[in-house]
């Protein structure tokens, strides 16, 4: 299971996911996220830079995120290969 660290500050909201993504850390970060949209203010980020693997939820989850503006933070080789993933994109496309 995800440890999930949350951080709020005036400009962004981020996610940090560590560890394997699933189950109900799917479902505890899919509220944030909701929670957050509908305030609709500021941005919303996920770093998935310390995440090990995710299930077809987890997978499906950052994709909708993804596609609807958050960003994503990768900072690992591992890290990129996921944002590939998420982001129907070629790694080299990515930076």
């Amino acid at each position: 299971m995800a440890k999930l660290n949350f951080q709020d500050n005036a400009t962004e909201f981020r996610i940090e996911i560590k560890g394997r993504f699933a189950g109900g850390a799917v479902e505890g970060v899919q509220r944030s996220w909701r929670n957050i949209a509908n305030e609709g203010e500021g941005r919303f980020a996920v770093d998935i830079s310390g995440m090990a693997s995710y299930d077809s939820a987890g997978c499906s989850l950052l994709r909708d995120m993804f596609r609807y503006g958050a960003k994503i933070v990768a900072g690992t080789p591992e890290s990129l290969v996921f944002l590939s993933e998420i982001s129907g994109r070629p790694e080299g496309i990515l930076t």
